[in-house]
């Protein structure tokens, strides 16, 4: 028995960006835990999880969100600085 988890994440204008930092860590062969299959779907990016137990999908789970959530910080984080510099951000939020 396998488990699956499809996440589908649009994130506006920092879609592009999340998918090329998460496409290293898709491509990794780790533990056998289980497989991600990472895509864009419409601007929104597109996570295929499947493991071979409950306790495995959950943990890859995690991960994924959390690099997500480090790589949203860290896009946030450059804008912030960049205003402190005087750079305007461009984005649209």
């Amino acid at each position: 028995m396998s488990y699956r988890a499809r996440l589908r994440l649009c994130l506006g204008t920092d879609s592009e960006a999340i998918y090329r930092s998460l496409e290293a860590e898709a491509r990794q062969r780790g533990p056998s835990k289980g497989v991600v299959k990472l895509g864009m779907d419409d601007g929104c990016v597109v996570l295929h999880i499947r493991a071979r137990d409950l306790a495995g999908l959950r943990a890859i789970t995690n991960s994924f969100l959390l690099l997500i959530h480090a790589s949203l910080a860290a896009i946030s984080g450059s804008a912030t600085r960049g205003e402190e510099r005087g750079l305007k951000d461009k984005s649209p939020h």
